[in-house]
């Protein structure tokens, strides 16, 4: 194994970090595009509202 990584010239290292870091940027950039859409359904505006609603009657303290 250490023969093989001894014989990567240090641009291809740099290109495999190069392409490992774009590939992990594009994915955090997909999750983060889910999560915004997630967040504007309508199902999860409307249990914002609600637990909204619900703090302002308690004070703010949501009673489990």
């Amino acid at each position: 194994m250490n023969r093989a990584k001894d014989n990567l010239s240090k641009q291809e290292r740099q290109n495999n970090i190069d392409s490992l870091i774009a590939h992990w940027k594009d994915r955090v950039h997909k999750i983060e595009d889910e999560g915004d859409l997630f967040l504007q359904s309508s199902e999860v505006q409307e249990a914002l509202k609600k637990l909204k609603e619900r703090r302002s009657h308690h004070g703010g303290i949501i009673p489990v």
